[in-house]
């Protein structure tokens, strides 16, 4: 190709692309009236029905909100939590038990023998 000759090949695929483009969207011409308007109220009462769902969901949201504990409620659980015993307090618990019912079983037994 020349630097005298212009590929105008690629400026007129791109204004096919946009007038098929234009064609398929009938964009609304504004003022002086003879714009396209079909399909407009049901477009505008879809919009308007999205809207009221928004705002239900929204409402129902800010009701959710409000029914969630507190940050100070969210702490006194997790002192709540904090306190409860772990694996090894109850562990050390049940060792305890176990050798007090032991002891308690063979009393005479260990008495016999500590006081021989």
């Amino acid at each position: 190709m020349s630097d005298d000759k212009i590929d105008f090949s690629l400026l007129d695929r791109l204004r096919k692309q946009v007038s098929i483009s234009a064609d398929e969207k009938r964009p609304l011409h504004s003022g002086g009236g003879g714009g396209t308007f079909e399909g407009m109220e049901a477009r505008v009462k879809a919009l308007e029905d999205d809207m009221k769902k928004i705002l239900q969901d929204t409402a129902e949201i800010k009701g959710m909100l409000r029914a969630a504990p507190s940050a100070v409620e969210f702490g006194e659980l997790k002192g709540r939590v904090n306190s409860l015993p772990t694996t090894a307090k109850v562990a050390a618990l049940l060792a305890i038990a176990t050798a007090v019912i032991g002891i308690a079983n063979n009393w005479p037994m260990i008495k016999a023998a500590i006081f021989h």
